[in-house]
């Protein structure tokens, strides 16, 4: 669902982003030597991934949008 939203919101298709072998890795590991974890896919989506794996970012709907909600 968070590489549905990045995408969308940056106007980029979700497979350039990430894979779902990168989704996957990342699931086991922070340090993933993927490349959604590399410059600019780092920067886009990566750093979001960790924090909702680490339970610092939620996501939410508001309506029928998915909206990302920090957490404390």
């Amino acid at each position: 669902m968070l590489l549905k939203l990045v995408a969308e919101t940056e106007g980029v298709a979700a497979k350039v982003i990430a894979t779902v072998d990168d989704l996957e890795e990342i699931a086991a590991d922070d340090d993933a030597d993927v490349e959604a974890l590399k410059g600019w896919r780092r920067e886009m989506f990566g750093e979001k991934a960790l924090r909702l794996k680490r339970g610092q970012l939620g996501l939410s709907f508001d309506g029928r949008k998915v909206i990302t909600i920090e957490r404390g």
